[in-house]
């Protein structure tokens, strides 16, 4: 296993729950299941479970609600504005308007229904067989919409709920929810009691829930001493990623509200970036004045330097204009003709490729400069007069969907002016902070001024 890649994720699986781990669950607790004390009624249906004048029904979820098509393209229209017209949209309701909210958590309930209301109906049968004036829970387990957090998936069952308050009158919104960071797995056990019919009390939950945590203790002990006895498919919560229209939408998964003690420099997060296999920032070509032009057209035959001074400049302004890109911007680079003859050596043949091999080593030397130096918008003290401003949005757990805008911004003049390199681009911060060295270099200023926003990345 190799923990120190940040790219590398190890496979590590947690257990899934069944229908029979709840079996001994209650018979921890000492319930029973229904059929082992009753006999089921025609044309009745009966809950899973008695536990001492306690009726429990359990409903597990196990798919994925947002891998369904429909889901995702109800979700892609709720999220289009004129704020999110870039490559990466964002799935969470806090970016929602108050209106929109409630069509959110709508969206994301349909797989709730047809449990809830199947439940309700077991629970009301049950009752009716027991003949006794029980308590009438409905256990909702999260086993597979991982998507949602625990505290979405509890506020969308309490509104279904509520919907059956005359047949349910308790709810245990419960799940076994499993992070991990390639290093440390924190597996996070949910059992929540809710109350839903006011005039009901349940003494005796303390005693189902205590059972619950006995299991999952008898469960993690048997993970570390004997994985091989349990069924681990669960993986850990990772981003909710689809893709509609040529768009990228992803719901980032939940962060961990702690510090990694092996990862003293933060979380590492993944890069499938396209980007991260680019082997230049920028494309240089020397800026020749007519003299050196002339020195170098009488020593070489590159095609670049064919023809007059004046078709060389046309041809480079056109290279430049039209060729690059915005994650490869093509520039121009002064030089010192005595420091190109310095660096070249008495006696090695002047070429137009020498030539360029020299001022990127420049360019090199410059951008390194310009990288040292470059500060936080936290931390500025002074505003430089010029700079590059880098904004970068972190966003779930791999670099490859993190959003960059670059400006040049210049204070000589009030106002300051700010002119738009690129914005809203897949650009994560490690290429991002040389591509704005690069700009700066092509702009003719030295500073960069940099924020990270991280609100809905990893950490």
């Amino acid at each position: 296993m190799k923990k120190n890649n940040p790219e590398e994720f190890p496979d590590l699986k947690m257990f899934l729950l069944e229908e029979q781990d709840f079996d001994e669950i209650i018979d921890i607790a000492g319930g029973h299941r229904f059929d082992t004390k009753f006999t089921p009624v025609k044309g009745k249906k009966n809950a899973d479970y008695i536990f001492k004048d306690t009726i429990i029904e359990l409903k597990l979820i196990n798919d994925e609600g947002l891998e369904k098509s429909e889901r995702q393209k109800k979700l892609a229209h709720l999220f289009e504005t004129e704020e999110t017209q870039h490559p990466v949209v964002i799935i969470h309701p806090e970016l929602l308007k108050e209106n929109q909210i409630r069509k959110y958590y709508e969206i994301l309930e349909n797989p709730f229904k047809s449990h809830i209301r199947k439940a309700a109906e077991q629970l009301s049968d049950t009752a009716n067989i027991v003949g006794l004036n029980s308590n009438k829970v409905l256990l909702l387990f999260n086993n597979g919409y991982t998507t949602l957090s625990p505290e979405e998936f509890e506020r969308i069952a309490l509104h279904r709920v509520k919907n059956y308050s005359k047949d349910i009158d308790f709810l245990v919104t419960a799940g076994l929810y499993f992070y991990g960071d390639g290093f440390d797995f924190f597996p996070m056990p949910i059992f929540t009691l809710h109350q839903i019919n006011i005039e009901k009390t349940w003494q005796d939950f303390t005693v189902f829930q205590d059972a619950w945590n006995d299991w999952f203790e008898g469960k993690m002990t048997a993970l570390i001493t004997n994985p091989n006895s349990l069924k681990l498919k669960k993986q850990s919560v990772n981003d909710l990623v689809f893709r509609l229209d040529e768009k990228i939408y992803i719901k980032p998964c939940p962060k961990l509200n702690n510090t990694s003690e092996f990862y003293v420099h933060g979380r590492p997060r993944k890069n499938t970036s396209v980007l991260r296999k680019a082997t230049a920032v920028a494309e240089i070509h020397p800026k020749l004045t007519q003299d050196v032009w002339q020195k170098i057209y009488l020593a070489d035959i590159d095609d670049a330097l064919r023809g007059s001074y004046g078709e060389h400049c046309k041809w480079l302004n056109n290279l430049i204009n039209t060729e690059q890109t915005i994650v490869l911007p093509y520039l121009s680079m002064p030089f010192e003709w005595d420091g190109f003859q310095t660096y070249l050596g008495a006696g090695v043949p002047i070429t137009y490729a020498s030539l360029c091999y020299y001022v990127t080593n420049l360019f090199n030397k410059e951008m390194k400069l310009i990288i040292n130096s470059a500060m936080s918008f936290q931390e500025k003290n002074i505003e430089p007069i010029q700079y590059m401003y880098l904004s970068v949005k972190e966003i779930g757990r791999d670099k490859a969907y993190d959003l960059a805008s670059l400006y040049f911004v210049s204070n000589y003049l009030e106002p300051p002016t700010q002119k738009t390199i690129f914005k809203n681009q897949k650009i994560y911060f490690e290429y991002g902070l040389p591509l704005s060295a690069a700009y700066a270099i092509k702009y003719g200023c030295s500073s960069i001024v940099y924020n990270v926003d991280k609100t809905y990345g990893w950490e």
